[in-house]
């Protein structure tokens, strides 16, 4: 492990109760229409409760109890107590899933400590919502939809690391947690724009790992503190140049950590991000796509070496607009466009000519059969790669086009092998 290794959070225990008994929700507080309860605990404290905020935004639901245990996870009281839990309320159980839903997805991608040495002995949250839901809204006593840095480390680092943070920009402290929290920390919630915010999280984030690194030296001045801004912007020691991103945060750093990569421009993400990923089952699809190429041209199937080249074009083009963030393009082949290809995926006698029917994989096919068919089912494990990576919580798709484009590429690849599987009888 290394500095500015993200630490995640693990969720050990959800559970839903679609009507709560009267007992219990007279002890919660919950009004008479909040019927039903769902209940999670995880291994990180502060993670939760930002995923909770989350929550609030993505469904109907109300924060009703939320609350760190003792000393921290490493001291829990049974295997699924973890560090802390959070209990949600809804008048209907489908907004209690979708909460948790979104709850879930926030701690997995975005809500998590980062390690600011190179063994994890000191962990620190610089998080950035730039627009806050009803629970943290009320905790920070501002309105739903402003700016919060949402900052935590351990005790001295916290403490020197909030200093230089509300000296770095036009913040303004709304809730202070002073050492020892139940966990051990210590921290607080700052507003103000979304820029102030980035740079206060910025400015604690290079302080924590300053402590962390120079633990007994004497600065004297803050002037000598370094703070990272918003480009064009002057905080702190200074205005310097900007290299990278952490994405999920707006956290910027000097050093491209070894487990980040970029997402776009100079934003970084962890190597395992789901759009990392998808760009590498891409990647490993136009080189499959080439080996059929080669053996297409070893047994003299000229016209399909062609076709497939239409099939790597559009891949290049597809990984292009996925990090460009442009429009996905169409896919065409065999004188089909992209709606018609689809069709002829199903009915290709109609679309193909006569002869062209649906076939079962066959080693008896051949060669050329065999590695279409695998392409093919290459294609619908990339579809599902993008499904992960572009399905947000409430199960619609941030990337249609690409899914749609996707889609359309097993069709044809079915397409090309039930032509392939007709021409040899």
């Amino acid at each position: 492990m290394a500095k500015l290794d993200p630490i995640k959070p693990e969720v050990l225990s959800v559970k839903a109760i679609p009507k709560v008994d009267g007992s219990l929700a007279r002890e919660l507080n919950l009004r008479e229409d909040q019927v039903s309860v769902g209940i999670i605990t995880a291994t990180s404290d502060d993670a939760l409760y930002a995923s909770l905020d989350e929550g609030t935004k993505a469904a109907n639901i109300e924060v009703v109890y939320a609350k760190s245990f003792y000393a921290g996870s490493g001291n829990a009281s049974g295997p699924l107590s973890g560090e802390v839990i959070g209990i949600i309320a809804a008048k209907d159980p489908s907004e209690i899933e979708s909460g948790l839903v979104a709850i879930i997805r926030y701690m997995e991608e975005k809500a998590w400590f980062y390690s600011a040495d190179d063994d994890n002995g000191t962990l620190f949250f610089p998080h950035v919502i730039p627009s806050v839901g009803h629970y943290l809204s009320r905790q920070a006593k501002v309105e739903p939809g402003s700016s919060i840095a949402y900052l935590i480390a351990p005790p001295i680092e916290a403490m020197y690391g909030m200093d230089a943070a509300l000296k770095a920009a036009n913040v303004n402290l709304r809730r202070f947690f002073a050492p020892p929290s139940e966990t051990n920390f210590a921290g607080g919630l700052l507003s103000g724009d979304l820029d102030g915010c980035i740079a206060a999280a910025n400015a604690f984030q290079e302080t924590v790992l300053f402590v962390a690194s120079n633990p007994l030296e004497k600065y004297g001045n803050l002037d000598n503190l370094k703070f990272h801004t918003p480009e064009g912007k002057k905080c702190g020691g200074g205005n310097l140049s900007t290299r990278y991103i952490i994405d999920s945060t707006g956290l910027r750093v000097h050093e491209k950590p070894d487990h980040f990569t970029h997402l776009h421009g100079k934003n970084l993400v962890p190597k395992n991000h789901p759009r990392i990923e998808f760009r590498g089952m891409l990647d490993d699809l136009q080189s499959k796509v080439i080996i059929a190429q080669l053996i297409a041209k070893e047994n003299k199937g000229d016209s399909l070496v062609s076709e497939l080249e239409e099939i790597l074009i559009f891949l290049k083009k597809m990984l292009r607009a996925e990090y460009m963030g442009e429009k996905a393009p169409p896919l065409e082949l065999v004188h089909l466009s992209s709606d018609e290809l689809r069709l002829a995926s199903h009915d290709p006698e109609k679309y193909l000519g006569p002869g062209v029917k649906h076939s079962a994989p066959s080693h008896s096919q051949g060669i050329l059969a065999a590695q279409l068919n695998y392409l093919r089912t290459q294609a619908r494990l990339l579809e599902q790669c993008a499904a992960r990576a572009f399905m947000n919580s409430s199960s619609t798709l941030a990337r249609p086009d690409i899914l749609k484009g996707l889609n359309r590429l097993s069709s044809a690849l079915y397409v090309l092998y039930c032509k392939n599987v007709a021409d040899k009888h």
